[in-house]
């Protein structure tokens, strides 16, 4: 019988490793350890479980009978483990102290930001609420944006019409929207879904790298580029098998490749249309490439990806991340993020694109629901750029005796700081479902 390590030689992970901190109640039996599972929580940690073990629901219920709660899961295993409708406990800000990023004042000293930036445009809000109307008008483009974007794959795979399906103008109406509130834009780019699939994602995807881009101070011109790739770039999967697509299981290795396939079918149907243009193409083309080589369709590496397709892989990557998939449930907001930076610091995502993606969301992405050390709960309503650690946020407790919701910042109230990002399955479990509704 497999035994539960009491003292083991093997050194617990480093903090810089790819493991992630999980509640031992969300860990279901039945599963082999691709990897070792570690104690945490305490200054000395040991391994408690070798990989190639079976998790039982003894070893569970020993390991539970020894006062541990918690416990350092490797990333590779995370989808196996965690229980659908579960999701890990992240340790608060430790992605940003993990990954060795110097902080720069603001961002236009680390991206010298020129005067015909779009960046220049955008109205900062403060501890502004979002305006209601202007969300209902947000939401009514995003599904008009879904709409065009599935008549433009439909036309695309009919080879019919393509040209009058004007994806431009959904880029144009998006960089309006980011200059009028650019953390109300996000909300629904950041907003985790499994409808629609693959044109809902562009849609988000495109929304999250224009975003990202226009703080990073990209021109108008490239950002439209920006825009234009990232709304096409999976029209190639059209091509791709229905089972694949649909499948609700992890992909064999045969099938992974013929999806790498897409992109390149992707380009062969984009390459001809005066309506993209080059540089859109190539952010299409490329999207799924990755700076270490480890991407494709071409394991291209970092000085040979377009540096608009590298903002549109760490854009595309974190929309993934968060969505729900046959196979798997989203990440929590925050575990996509230290994932992304785990990501950026081993070379395999471009560091200043990832670094813009926690300016533009925070380090605790906007909509998250994170909590405090006042022991209230929140949720994450805009960035505070720079000041990554320390968003604004919207106080949900069911303590809180206001009429409306307390709207604070955290760079100025130092007194308070984020714990803990939480699932919204967790926090629907504490508060009123008035208190967790959208605002």
């Amino acid at each position: 019988m497999p035994r539960i390590q009491e003292d083991s030689a093997a050194a617990a992970p480093a903090a810089s490793d790819d493991h992630t901190v999980a509640q031992l109640s969300s860990l279901r039996s039945g599963v082999t350890l691709q990897s070792p599972i570690f104690s945490a929580g305490s200054s000395r940690s040991y391994m408690l479980l070798a990989a190639g073990q079976t998790l039982t629901q003894a070893l569970l219920e020993r390991l539970a009978g020894r006062g541990i709660t918690s416990v350092r899961l490797h990333n590779s295993d995370l989808s196996q483990l965690i229980r659908p409708g579960e999701e890990p406990v992240v340790e608060s800000v430790s992605a940003a102290d993990r990954v060795e990023l110097p902080r720069p004042p603001s961002p236009e000293s680390l991206w010298n930001v020129t005067p015909d930036a779009w960046v220049h445009h955008v109205e900062r809000h403060g501890t502004r609420k979002y305006d209601r109307g202007q969300l209902q008008v947000s939401l009514e483009k995003f599904r008009y944006a879904v709409g065009l974007v599935e008549d433009f794959f439909d036309r695309m795979q009919m080879k019919a019409g393509i040209e009058t399906v004007d994806l431009a103008s959904v880029a144009a109406e998006s960089l309006v929207s980011i200059a009028e509130d650019v953390d109300l834009f996000l909300v629904l780019g950041l907003t985790p879904s499994s409808d629609s699939y693959p044109c809902r994602h562009s849609v988000q995807a495109a929304m999250l790298a224009m975003a990202i881009g226009t703080v990073m101070g990209l021109p108008r011109d490239s950002l439209i580029d920006l825009g234009l790739g990232s709304l096409a770039h999976d029209v190639g999967m059209l091509h791709i098998s229905v089972d694949v697509m649909q499948a609700r299981r992890r992909l064999s290795d045969s099938e992974f490749l013929e999806v790498t396939r897409h992109p390149s079918l992707t380009y062969d149907m984009l390459r001809d249309l005066s309506s993209v243009p080059r540089a859109a193409q190539l952010v299409a083309y490329q999207i799924h490439e990755r700076c270490d080589g480890s991407g494709y369709p071409r394991q291209r590496t970092g000085p040979h990806i377009h540096p608009l397709s590298r903002v549109a892989a760490v854009a595309d990557s974190y929309v993934a991340m968060i969505s729900p998939r046959p196979y798997r449930a989203g990440m929590v907001p925050y575990h996509a993020i230290e994932q992304l930076l785990h990501g950026a610091r081993r070379g395999q995502y471009d560091r200043q694109a990832v670094r813009g993606l926690i300016y533009t969301v925070s380090l605790f992405p906007i909509g998250s629901v994170v909590e405090l050390n006042s022991g209230e709960y929140a949720r994450v309503l805009r960035s505070n750029r720079e000041n990554y650690t320390l968003p604004i946020v919207e106080i949900l407790s069911a303590s809180t005796d206001q009429a409306t919701p307390q709207i604070v910042d955290l760079q100025e109230e130092r007194g308070l700081k984020i714990l803990r990002a939480l699932a919204p399955s967790s926090l629907s479990q504490s508060l009123p479902a008035d208190k967790i509704s959208a605002q």
